[in-house]
């Protein structure tokens, strides 16, 4: 091919390269709000929000998150009860770590305080640490939630002596992991819906058996 051939070729998909768009480098497209993808992600994008409630066994509950203008945390409050007999009240941030079209890893720190009614009654402060996982995109989105719970107790024990009354006092941390698999149906924008599976453990190694919820979510109005 001659110099005069190339030069001609050259000039006529020069201008259709420069015309051709850059990769973009976020591949979750853009569209309306997904309420279940943010709630069940666990972090919403900058401007949006979210709010879920839920009814199951043994828990019910009601969660709460908006994005906030600082490295992409989220302010989250929930309040979850089981059998409204073991009621937490936290409150922390969110952050999402990965975020693609295909998958969303978020997690979470909750600090706040817990009570317990009944037989055997505790109450103290408590934190919460979670890790939730997510299908980046779609009208259908699975979710899987590992969170780790933990209260500071203080025990007091009075004990009788020769000289008096003693009263003793000692702490001690209890644990109760949850494991929760939830799929969510994105039913029209702002709105949706997911049920799931939730696999608790209060004060382990003793078994606890498995339970089901439902929730209801919104968000993402502007």
């Amino acid at each position: 091919m001659s110099p005069l051939s190339l030069l001609l070729v050259f000039a006529v998909s020069a201008p259709a390269l420069a015309e051709r768009p850059p990769p973009n480098p976020d591949p979750r497209p853009m569209g309306p709000p997904d309420p279940h993808l943010d709630a069940l992600a666990g972090a919403s994008d900058l401007g949006d929000w979210a709010v879920s409630l839920e009814a199951g066994f043994p828990f019910f509950g009601a969660r709460g998150q908006v994005a906030l203008p600082w490295a992409g945390l989220n302010a989250v409050g929930s309040v979850n009860s089981a059998l409204f007999t073991d009621t937490w009240a936290l409150g922390g941030v969110s952050k999402r770590w990965v975020d693609t079209h295909r998958v969303v890893l978020s997690g979470e720190i909750l600090v706040g305080g817990t009570i317990r009614s009944g037989d055997l009654s505790r109450r103290g402060p408590a934190s919460q640490t979670t890790l939730r996982l997510a299908r980046g995109h779609g009208r259908v989105v699975p979710a899987l939630t590992l969170s780790s719970r933990h209260v500071l107790l203080t025990d007091v024990q009075e004990i009788q002596t020769a000289e008096g009354d003693v009263v003793q006092r000692s702490r001690s941390i209890a644990w109760s992991p949850v494991a929760s698999f939830d799929v969510g149906v994105g039913v029209c924008p702002g709105f949706a819906v997911s049920a799931g599976l939730d696999v608790p453990w209060f004060d382990p190694p003793g078994f606890s058996l498995p339970g089901a919820h439902i929730n209801l979510i919104v968000g993402g109005w502007k």
